[in-house]
């Protein structure tokens, strides 16, 4: 059986998405709370692991933001993205530690060199080659990635460099932010109560308004975070003493956050907010949506073709330079640091739906979830996790491939139209 019949097998014995949700969320329930038994202390460490997954997760999400957003408009890959988001540290780091400027001036220094590089990028390296065949473009895209690395290693050698960001005195990689949460049997039961109340909230609306129907992919997922919250909840009720039952009403959980690890997340979400006001209700954002239905008829009508998809590699090289930038205050900068950054945004934009970008978000924060949880779940099962962190992320991609090759936020007709 090929690939083609599998996909054709798999559209034609659809399952139902909550089908499959409950029944992961059952399947993972079990093996948690069986494992919660034989190691009890590993297990605590899966609330920190996702929190760092989302932090994490971010990065991925604005690197693949650039990826969808090319893809969106020209239908491939620009595997060079990678190393202009490595750039975004070295352009920092050689203005802000280098040469002493401001930190705030040598980011906003940084971002628009790395916006400049995507405009060279496209106009030198994939105008002229863009109505060759596909396999141009992905071969020169590898070409340009090259050349970055390798021009990175002759300016600043191989050595890792680090970067910080005073911030009121204090050092924004390490300051951490302490909250204090109640228990998590309270958190997650807030959790349970808010998403129910929400999968409720849809179908009310649904019942009233049956014409306006809720978005799968909303109810899908607000389904998947009750079926996790649920879980948390019954593990947290289980780790609570038995001789000391309100003692979930006592205790309390303490997070201790590093303060860039929330400026991950905030950053992303509202890059992403930006770049969809962007692209629904600016006159670029339309001409993009036009020339990404069809690149000829946009043409014909009067729109630049060539200004638009310069703009598109802009905004995409903009938002990789922030990620590059953050990228380098919490780890080092070094010339290779795009590569696998690189490719694991690439899988987060097929997991979110390449060419949707609140399914980049998503996916980013999927994989960023697995490449943290994956391993505690390994080490819960007395398999050490760490070595395998990155290929968890792509098994996590080809599950994808197999099961939903169009991604969450894709649409499934179009994947079947090319297989045609």
């Amino acid at each position: 059986m090929n690939i083609h019949a599998l996909l054709q097998w798999r559209y034609r014995h659809r399952v139902d998405p909550r089908v499959i949700i409950l029944g992961l969320g059952v399947t993972l329930g079990i093996i948690l709370i069986t494992l919660n038994y034989l190691q009890p202390v590993i297990i605590r460490l899966l609330p920190n692991a996702i929190l760092l997954g989302l932090f994490i997760g971010s990065i991925y999400a604005l690197v693949a933001l650039g990826y969808t957003m090319v893809y969106g408009i020209l239908k491939f890959i620009n595997f060079a993205h990678g190393e202009v988001f490595m750039w975004g540290g070295y352009f920092v780091y050689t203005f802000s530690v280098l040469g002493g400027v401001n930190f705030f001036i040598g980011c906003f220094v940084a971002v628009m060199l790395t916006t400049l590089m995507g405009i060279l990028i496209e106009r030198i390296g994939y105008r002229p080659l863009r109505r060759a065949p596909r396999l141009a473009p992905l071969i020169t895209a590898i070409g340009f990635s090259l050349f970055l690395q390798s021009l990175a290693v002759y300016c600043f050698k191989a050595d890792y460099r680090s970067i910080s960001a005073p911030i009121g005195g204090v050092d924004a990689i390490s300051s951490p932010v302490r909250l204090t949460l109640p228990s998590a049997p309270i958190l997650s039961g807030i959790g349970i109560g808010v998403f129910a109340l929400c999968y409720v909230f849809l179908h009310l609306r649904k019942r009233k308004n049956p014409e306006r129907k809720p978005s799968t992919m909303v109810e899908n997922l607000i389904l998947l975070f009750l079926v996790l919250f649920s879980i948390f909840f019954v593990l947290s009720i289980l780790n609570t003493p038995a001789a000391d039952p309100a003692s979930i009403f006592r205790s309390s959980v303490l997070l201790s956050i590093q303060l860039i690890d929330g400026i991950f997340l905030v950053t992303a979400v509202i890059v992403m907010i930006i770049l969809h006001l962007i692209v629904k209700y600016t006159t670029l954002g339309k001409a993009m949506r036009a020339v990404s239905d069809d690149m000829d008829s946009a043409s014909a009508v009067g729109i630049d073709v060539d200004r638009v998809i310069a703009s598109t590699f802009a905004l995409g090289s903009l938002v990789a330079g922030i990620g590059g930038i953050l990228f380098g205050l919490k780890y080092c900068i070094y010339p290779y640091m795009g590569f696998l950054p690189g490719l694991k945004a690439f899988a987060a934009a097929v997991v979110g739906g390449i060419g949707n970008i609140y399914g980049a978000m998503i996916g980013g924060l999927i994989i960023g979830m697995a490449e943290q949880v994956g391993p505690v779940g390994l080490d819960m099962a007395g398999i050490s996790g760490t070595p395998y962190q990155d290929a968890i992320v792509f098994i996590v991609l080809i599950i994808f491939l197999i099961i939903k090759p169009s991604g969450v936020m894709g649409k499934e007709h179009l994947v079947m139209s090319r297989g045609k």
